[in-house]
Order: C-alpha cells, then structure tokens, then sequence
C-alpha cells in the first residue's frame, strides 16, 4: 500500500516525505545525539540565539546531563529564560551577544511578536520586514527598537569560563552567524567543537546578506565538513529563503566514512549494501 501511495503521489509531481523526527529523516538532533553517544564525558551545549528557550528543552531531551550554556541578547527574552530555567543548574543563561570579539554593538530588536532580532538591521523594502510589520500592531516609527549590547567570542568566553570543548554548538543569530564563527577562531583550529548547526539566509531579510561562501571556506580550512541541510528551496519562490547545516569536525565525519566503508547496517540511519540486483543506488 505505501508503495501504491508513493507511485501515486509521484505520478501527480509529489513525494512522501517522513517528519517523525529521526536520523533517516534528517532530524539534526537525532543525529547529534547518534554521533554523541559514545562520549563518557559530562557534554556541553552552546545555544547561541536562545529565543524563547527552545532548543535548550531539546538539548535536555538529548541528553539529560548536559552542561548548556545559553546566549541571548534581547533583555525581555533573557529574563524569561532565567525565569523558566532557574532551577536547572546545568544551564547558564547569558545576556549578551556572541561575535567576531569584545565589543558593544548595536542591537535591533522588533515587535514582541517578531522574534527575529538582530545585530543588523532589517532590510525595510524586503517581504520579510513588511510582513511582520504588518502582522504586528506597530506602524514603521515605532516597529525597530536599537540599543547597544556587549559582545564577546566564543573564544574569549571558552577562557573566560574554563571551557575547553564544545560537544554541540547551534547558532541562530539571524544573519551574524559568519561573525559567531570568525570569533571560534582558536577552537576551530584545535577542533574543540564537534558538531556545529547553524543557519544561513540566502534571501533578503536583513541588510547584509550571509556568505555562505565565506562561511564554508572558514568551517573547510579548520577541517570542518558538511553533514546535511535541512531545507531545499529557492530565493525566487521564497524572498527570506534560509536552511539549517550541519557540520562536524574530520573526525566524526573520518567515523562516519568508515561506517559507510564497513558497510554496517544500523536500524534506523544506515542500510548495508546486498550482492544483489534492484536495491536502492546509494
């Protein structure tokens, strides 16, 4: 029947697609936590752009003893997050921003009911702007709030903090991401951070666009590789078209590669390759 369906759906220009979160269906924390489960030791998460606190729930949900530490620059979502973890020892809530290195930048905050505040500016002639400009109940004088935040880098806070490596980085900074990275300088030389999710914008939404050119060339020279992105698309159809990717460092992905090498057959992420005709071509 799931084959009839799937025939049917293709004939029509349609494909199934599975959302049940898991590594066979591209679930960035299922595979983070695959790749992680070995580690003896206590790991330590990196939520850079924390919102509202979302992935810190995931981040406990992968692993239940984890160390994470927070960052979130915007003050009103800052003393939410106090407010909901405050119990939780293991997670250290920062106020302040993550980028290239010390400094005190601007900071653009929006409408409460636009979470998508940024060290840079929206871009007020984009679909993006104007859709949540319209979606709120602000006018275009009173829509952006700008106010000066500290800065610091993944690096100097790594000695500031004694933190030697991170297991899981994830960076949502709307658009600063190339910034976040320029300031892990040391601890993606030394490979001291094992697996980074971060998400680039390729459309128009801010007024400086990320190069995902720049930002591949930094994460390849440190012997970073690419491990999968989530969405597929076009800034054609979609004006602000973004996608999540995931990299780790030479090696996880050299494990990885002998997985495949060795052929295993692991329920659930990866099939073994038969001496027989008509199996799929990986």
């Amino acid at each position: 029947m799931k084959n009839l369906i799937i025939k049917i759906l293709k004939k029509l220009g349609y494909r199934l697609k599975g959302i049940k979160p898991s590594i066979k269906h591209n679930d960035f924390n299922s595979i983070a936590k695959f790749l992680l489960e070995n580690k003896k030791n206590i790991h330590t998460y990196f939520d850079i752009g924390a919102n509202k606190g979302q992935s810190i729930e995931i981040f406990k949900k992968m692993n239940a003893s984890c160390q994470i530490h927070s960052f979130e620059p915007t003050p009103e979502l800052y003393r939410d997050l106090v407010k909901k973890f405050e119990n939780d020892k293991t997670i250290k809530i920062n106020n302040i921003g993550l980028g290239k290195e010390k400094d005190k930048l601007n900071f653009y905050s929006f409408n409460k009911s636009t979470p998508v505040n940024s060290f840079l500016p929206m871009d007020k002639k984009s679909k993006f702007y104007k859709a949540r400009l319209y979606n709120s109940s602000s006018n275009d004088s009173n829509f952006t709030n700008q106010t000066k935040i500290d800065v610091t880098s993944v690096d100097n806070y790594c000695n500031d903090n004694n933190i030697k490596e991170i297991d899981f980085m994830k960076i949502d900074t709307q658009g600063f991401e190339e910034e976040v990275l320029l300031g892990s300088k040391k601890m993606l030389q030394e490979q001291k951070i094992s697996i980074i999710q971060l998400e680039i914008i390729f459309g128009f939404a801010y007024e400086k666009n990320s190069s995902m050119f720049k930002i591949e060339e930094n994460l390849y020279k440190n012997g970073y590789k690419c491990l999968g992105i989530t969405n597929s698309g076009n800034v054609l159809s979609w004006s602000a078209f973004q996608s999540d990717f995931l990299y780790v460092k030479k090696d996880i992905y050299d494990h990885i590669k002998n997985l495949h090498e060795e052929n295993k057959d692991i329920k659930g992420v990866t099939k073994s390759i038969k001496k027989q005709k008509g199996q799929v071509l990986y």
